[in-house]
């Protein structure tokens, strides 16, 4: 995901800053989900927020934007640290992610068929292409 800015907005939360250079800013994050430990990490910038999972399952990533109308309201950074509204929505971000894992997990063999189908009717187009690295 490309952050264009990480600047607070004028008159809506005290002087602009730019954190860290237009990166955003990182957290760890773990929950449990069905007594399962989730762990991840957390790039935040006031109206940007990306989460990606590390443990049990790595590298999927799932993100939400605040548009600027609504920053007077809700926030995910303040002071170079989540918000609590940050925070919660990075832990139900995490537990979408993992449901999303342990579905794609448990039905591997039916998407696979499911893919080659679609494979098979040719298409063409780069979702296609990149689906066939990865059916057996």
């Amino acid at each position: 995901m490309a952050w264009a800015s990480s600047r607070q907005v004028a008159g809506l939360g005290g002087e602009e800053r730019n954190t860290e250079g237009n990166r955003p800013l990182e957290e760890r994050i773990d929950i449990e989900v069905a007594g399962q430990l989730v762990e991840g990490r957390v790039f935040f910038s006031v109206n940007n927020i990306t989460v990606q999972i590390t443990y049990p399952f790595a590298g999927v990533t799932l993100d939400s934007h605040l548009p600027y109308f609504s920053l007077t309201f809700f926030r995910f950074e303040s002071h170079g640290r989540l918000t609590p509204y940050g925070r919660q929505s990075a832990k139900e971000l995490l537990t979408d992610l993992y449901d999303a894992c342990c579905f794609c997990e448990a039905n591997e063999e039916a998407l696979l068929c499911e893919c080659r189908k679609v494979l098979e009717r040719s298409l063409g187009s780069y979702l296609l292409d990149t689906l066939k690295e990865f059916a057996p």
